[in-house]
């Protein structure tokens, strides 16, 4: 952006952040997880709009691990070696994972890869880690993933949850696991995202004909279908004047009576 304004070029950035997945009390928890898995497992993580972190209702942190570990198990059933999950892009970004993976342990989070082995450092393979009891002093929780660690994060009530994500910076993604029309309604209003996504994950960039595009840090624009086609043009205008020519009613000498009644005309 900053080279572009050297030049009055606009930009449109998508920026990414850490998309945040909250779960209604009511939604059938092993629903919520089957729903978010996929996006969170796809090429391990490395995707803009990947889930970064899930809240969900106090006390089933422990329940949602299990059922995740379950599901990844049988979705991934040769684990570390299955061929249907990714490795991480590099060892730069490995070993970056790596390192918040190990600050988060430092500080006391409690840590459970979804199956053993857990790691090829060889390959730069590593399973999905669920993170509990993961604080905000930790750097899995301010900066964003683009792996395969998931934070879970407790709250007692709804509200709390949307304070949580309100208080930090807007995401590229938001999703709600929830059969309640109303509560997706509070959702969709008293939060701000690029874009929100109920009972699934990831497939909104699918929609091609829908705008997708950041907020705040997350980005601005938008792009795919129409809005992408005005994004990546320019409107020029093209005027022209026909034989006769109205403009010349509106010329000086002003004053006259028919210029007053142009101006009564046109003039609101």
């Amino acid at each position: 952006m900053r080279t572009a304004a050297e030049h009055l070029t606009p930009v449109t950035l998508e920026l990414g952040g850490k998309s945040p997945v909250l779960i209604d009390p009511e939604m059938p928890l092993e629903k919520a997880v089957s729903r978010l898995m996929y996006g969170k497992c796809l090429n391990a993580g490395q995707i803009c709009v990947a889930p970064d972190y899930v809240l969900l209702p106090n006390g089933r942190e422990k329940e949602f691990a299990e059922i995740f570990t379950r599901l990844f198990n049988r979705m991934y059933k040769k684990g570390l070696d299955s061929k249907d999950f990714s490795s991480v892009v590099n060892a730069r970004q490995y070993t970056r994972i790596k390192a918040l993976l190990e600050d988060a342990r430092e500080k006391g989070a409690e840590i459970i890869p979804v199956c053993e082995p857990a790691m090829d450092d060889a390959e730069h393979r590593l399973v999905p880690h669920l993170i509990l009891n993961a604080t905000d002093d930790m750097q899995v929780l301010q900066e964003e993933i683009f792996g395969p660690l998931l934070p879970v994060i407790g709250y007692r009530s709804v509200d709390e949850g949307l304070s949580y994500i309100n208080e930090r910076a807007r995401p590229l993604a938001l999703y709600l696991m929830s059969e309640n029309p109303e509560m997706a309604g509070q959702v969709a209003k008293h939060t701000h995202s690029g874009g929100m996504t109920v009972n699934d994950t990831l497939m909104q960039v699918a929609a091609d004909d829908a705008p997708f595009g950041g907020i705040g840090p997350s980005g601005m624009g938008h792009y795919h279908g129409v809005e992408g086609f005005r994004t990546f043009s320019h409107a020029k205008t093209m005027f022209k004047r026909g034989k006769l020519d109205p403009g010349a009613l509106i010329h000086p000498p002003y004053g006259g009576w028919l210029h007053k009644l142009v101006m009564k005309i046109f003039m609101r």
